[in-house]
C-alpha cells in the first residue's frame, strides 16, 4: 500500500547500520542492524518515499567522519530548502552498539554514546564515540530550518538521545573511562547545546530504551542469525508502514512500545517530542484521553492505568481499535467493567457479550461512566422550556460525562444551571456557583456549542479536582519538592505567603521547581502543573522520555535554558509531584484549559473580577478525599502558589 502524502517534499532520509566492529570482539558483533535499515528503507519506500531520497551508511560507511559527515548534509539541505521557502522534512535512523563515556564539556556525569565503526575500547583505540549532547546540538541546529525532524534510535541507552536478546544478541558496549574525542570543528562554532532549550515542536525522537537500559535484537525466524532484527524495529516499522493515512506518531510508537516490553519486560522504548505529531502532512487530530489494553485473557483485559490514573472499580469503558482518538458509539468493539484497581494498572471484563478475540493489545479505552460514589462533581439542572430540545441533549451529557452526577437538590449541588429567561427570544441559561455566584454570562439556551463546552468544562473540573484529592494522601517515599526564584543576587527559595497558597511569585520572575529523591532507591519523579484554568501541565519529563533520579540526587525544572516564568492569572494555582518505582505514562492526566463560556466577560466569578473558573468553583466544593489502599511504590507531593503583581 503507497501512501502518497506520508511527507511531503521536499525531504531527506539517512538510515545508518552497524553489524561490524573491528575494534571489539566477535561477541561484540551484531546480526540484525543492516536489516533494520533494510527494513527502514522498504517502509518508507511503502509509504512514498523516492529511492533517492534515502542514504544509507553500513558498517565501514558509519564510521565517525562518515556520520558526522552525512549529518552535515542533512543539515545544509534543510538549510537550503527553507531558503527557497519550502521547509524539509528529514528522517533519521540509527542502528548499532549504544554505550556512554565520561562527559566531553563537564567534569562529572556520563554522555550516552553513538558507537560509530571505527570506535574502540582498547587502550590503544581511539573512543570516537558520538555523544547525546552532539546529537542534540545537530537536532537543534536542523530543526531552526527543518519544517520536521524523526529520528528512530534503536541501541542500548538510548533513551537520552532524543540491543538484550530475543535469543540473540545485546547492542550493549562497556563503557569507556575516557571522554570522545570533539566532533569536527565546524560543529563547535557558537552553537549552544540542545539541554533544557529543545523543545518539543518540531521534531519527534523515538528510542529502543531508557538511558539505563539495554535493546534487544528478535530472531524473525528461529534458528536463522541472518533474520534477526532490533526488536524495536521490527515493531515500530511494521506498526509505521500499516498505519492509516491521518495516524500520528504517537499511533505507531505506543503500539510498538506495548510489543517491545511485552516480550522484554526490562526494555522501555521511549518517546520525546511532539508526541501528537502527525506522520502525514496537515495538522494533528487531537482526542479524547483513553487507557491502552496492556493484554487479554479470554473475557478480562488488563488496562494500563491505574489508581495514578485516576482509574476506579465499577467504572465503564468504551474499547475502539488502535488509532482511534474521537470515539464514534458506532465504531465501538465492546464495553469493559473495571472489577479491581492497581497502582498503574486495571483488571476489566468484556461486556456485552463481546467476542474476546475482537479485542487485542493495543486497543484504546475511553471511560464512559463510573459508579455514583465516585463521582466528584454534583450537578443540578433546571432548565424547563417547552420545544427546546438542547436542555435534553445537556442531560443525557451530563449523564454520560464522567466525574459528574447530576442531583435533585440544589443545596447539596457544586454547580447550578439555571433558566435566566423564558421570555426572550431565544430563551437563556446561567450556571451558578454555590452562594448565587454567577459563573459566565448568559447562554443562549439552544447554542449546542456553549451547552457542549460546558459538559466539557465540568468533567474537566472533575478531573482536576481528582488530581487534587489523590495529592491530599501522605506521600510513601522519602521525596522533597523545593520552590525556587530567581532574584537580583540569584536564585533562592520561593518566599512563602502569608494566606491563600503555599509560596509566591512576581510577575516576569523565572521560577523552577527542584525534586531531590531522599530515599534509597531510584525512583522516577512526575512533576505537573495544575493552572487555574483547567490546563494540567507535564513539566517533567519535558520531552516524553524519562530517566529514573537515583538516591540523593535532585532534578530542577525551569533553572536551565528552559525557562519557567511566573504569569498572572490571579487564582491559586498547583505543582504536583507523583513518584514511583517504576515508569508510567501518566500523560493521560494532562489537559487544555477550559473552553469559553460567553467570551472575554464569562470569568468573572467576583466582585474583584480576578478569581479564576477553577478558584472560584474548587473552593465552592467541599473535600471529599479519596480511599486509596494501594500506595506502597507510588507516592504524591502537593504544594500551591499565586503570583502576583507588585504596585
Amino acid at each position: 500500500m503507497t501512501h502518497q502524502n506520508f511527507i511531503s517534499k521536499p525531504r531527506r532520509a539517512l538510515l545508518i547500520g552497524i553489524n561490524e566492529y573491528p575494534n571489539f570482539d566477535e561477541q561484540e558483533q551484531l546480526k540484525g542492524c543492516r536489516n533494520d535499515v533494510e527494513l527502514a528503507r522498504r517502509t518508507l519506500l511503502a509509504r512514498g518515499y523516492d529511492a533517492g531520497e534515502i542514504s544509507t551508511l553500513l558498517d565501514a560507511e558509519a564510521s565517525r567522519e562518515g556520520i558526522f559527515d552525512a549529518l552535515e548534509k542533512l543539515a545544509r539541505f534543510a538549510e537550503s530548502s527553507a531558503s527557497k521557502g519550502a521547509p524539509a522534512e528529514i528522517f533519521m535512523h540509527y542502528s548499532g552498539h549504544g554505550s556512554y563515556c565520561k562527559k566531553q564539556r563537564k567534569s562529572s556525569g556520563q554522555s550516552e554514546t553513538l558507537v560509530p565503526y571505527d570506535s574502540g575500547r582498547r587502550r590503544s583505540d581511539r573512543n570516537l564515540d558520538i555523544s547525546d549532547e552532539w546529537i542534540r546540538l545537530w537536532l537543534q541546529e536542523v530543526r531552526r530550518s527543518a519544517g520536521s525532524v524523526v529520528l528512530v534510535i534503536d541501541s542500548c541507552h538510548s533513551g537520552s538521545m532524543a540491543r538484550n536478546a530475543f535469543g540473540v544478541r545485546r547492542r550493549l558496549l562497556p563503557p569507556s573511562a575516557l571522554p570522545p574525542e570533539p566532533p569536527p570543528p565546524r560543529w563547535l562554532g557558537g552553537r549552544g547545546l540542545g539541554g533544557d532549550g529543545l523543545e518539543r515542536a518540531g521534531y519527534v525522537l523515538a528510542s529502543a530504551c531508557r538511558a539505563d537500559q539495554a535493546a534487544c535484537e528478535i530472531g524473525a525466524r528461529q534458528g536463522n542469525p541472518s533474520s534477526a532484527y532490533g526488536a524495536f524495529s521490527y515493531y515500530f516499522y511494521r506498526n509505521l508502514r500499516n498505519a492509516q493515512d491521518g495516524a500520528m506518531w504517537i499511533d505507531v510508537f505506543e503500539l510498538a512500545r506495548l510489543q517491545v516490553t511485552s516480550a522484554f519486560p526490562t526494555q522501555n522504548p521511549q518517546l520525546e517530542g511532539d508526541r501528537q505529531k502527525p506522520i502525514s502532512t496537515g495538522e494533528p487530530r487531537l482526542g479524547d484521553r483513553y487507557v491502552l489494553v496492556s493484554r487479554r485473557d479470554g473475557h478480562e483485559i488488563r488496562l494500563d492505568g491505574g489508581i495514578l490514573h485516576g482509574l476506579v472499580e465499577g467504572s465503564i469503558w468504551a474499547l475502539y481499535p488502535p488509532g482511534t482518538r474521537v470515539p464514534e458509539t458506532d465504531q465501538q468493539t465492546a464495553r469493559a467493567e473495571v472489577l479491581e484497581v492497581e497502582s498503574t494498572t486495571a483488571r476489566a471484563r468484556l461486556l456485552d457479550g463481546a467476542p474476546p478475540d475482537a479485542i487485542l493489545p493495543g486497543f484504546r479505552a475511553f471511560e464512559l461512566r463510573r459508579p455514583e460514589s465516585h463521582q466528584r462533581l454534583k450537578v443540578f439542572v433546571q432548565l424547563e422550556v417547552a420545544g427546546v430540545s438542547a436542555p435534553q441533549d445537556l442531560i443525557a451529557g451530563l449523564q454520560s460525562a464522567p466525574g459528574v452526577a447530576l442531583t435533585d437538590s440544589p443545596d447539596e449541588a457544586d454547580f447550578r444551571l439555571l433558566e435566566q429567561s423564558c421570555f426572550s427570544e431565544p430563551s437563556t441559561w446561567q450556571a451558578w456557583l454555590p452562594g448565587d455566584v454567577p459563573l459566565g454570562t448568559a447562554q443562549n439556551i439552544d447554542d449546542p456549542e456553549g451547552l457542549s463546552n460546558l459538559i466539557a468544562n465540568l468533567v474537566k473540573w472533575a478531573r482536576y479536582r481528582q488530581m487534587l484529592d489523590l495529592a491530599s494522601q501522605r506521600p510513601w517515599m522519602p521525596c522533597e519538592l523545593q520552590f525556587l526564584a530567581e532574584t537580583d543576587e540569584g536564585w533562592a527559595e520561593a518566599e512563602t505567603m502569608l494566606e491563600g497558597g503555599d509560596f509566591s511569585f512576581e510577575v516576569g520572575q523565572r521560577m523552577a521547581f527542584k525534586v531531590s529523591n531522599l530515599s534509597r532507591e531510584p525512583i522516577f519523579p512526575y512533576l505537573f502543573h495544575l493552572s487555574d484554568q483547567g490546563e494540567v501541565h507535564l513539566l517533567d519529563p519535558v520531552r516524553g522520555g524519562h530517566e529514573a533520579l537515583a538516591p540523593g540526587q535532585s532534578r530542577t525544572v525551569g533553572k536551565g535554558r528552559r525557562k519557567l516564568t511566573a504569569t498572572w492569572t490571579g487564582g491559586l494555582e498547583y505543582i504536583q509531584l507523583f513518584n514511583s518505582l517504576s515508569e508510567v505514562d501518566l500523560s493521560f492526566l494532562t489537559q487544555s484549559g477550559f473552553r469559553g463560556l460567553g467570551g472575554p466577560d464569562a470569568v468573572d466569578t467576583g466582585s474583584s473580577g480576578e478569581a479564576s473558573i477553577a478558584t472560584g468553583l474548587l473552593g465552592s466544593i467541599a473535600a471529599r478525599g479519596m480511599s486509596i489502599e494501594e500506595a506502597e511504590t507510588w507516592g504524591t507531593l502537593k504544594r500551591s502558589f499565586r503570583v502576583f503583581k507588585r504596585h
